[in-house]
């Protein structure tokens, strides 16, 4: 059996992190958010499942910190993955299919 050290345990995230999906995914929306587009942000986010890994390392030489997994409520097909780079969330592109 796999026995992961402490730091690799998943959590749920904080109310900064929330704040944070929920920022980049008004961002994605429109340039001029709207209070609709804010709250429909907001439900997507609280509608989600989040883990998140404080800290994440790749196998190989790569990245090496916070990753944020979100997948959507609509199917376990829309997902997406996010790191922290200089205080700030970044999309991580898919690359396996």
């Amino acid at each position: 059996m796999l026995i992961r050290p402490p730091e690799s345990i998943v959590r749920m995230p904080n109310d900064a992190e929330i704040h944070a999906l929920t920022e980049l995914l008004v961002s994605k929306m429109t340039d001029n958010p709207s209070d609709d587009d804010r709250q429909t942000a907001e439900d997507v986010v609280k509608n989600a499942y989040i883990a998140v890994f404080d800290n994440y390392i790749t196998d190989c030489p790569g990245y090496a910190g916070k990753l944020i997994s979100v997948t959507y409520g609509g199917s376990e097909c829309f997902y997406e993955n996010f790191v922290e780079r200089d205080g700030k969330l970044i999309k991580v592109s898919t690359e396996i299919n």
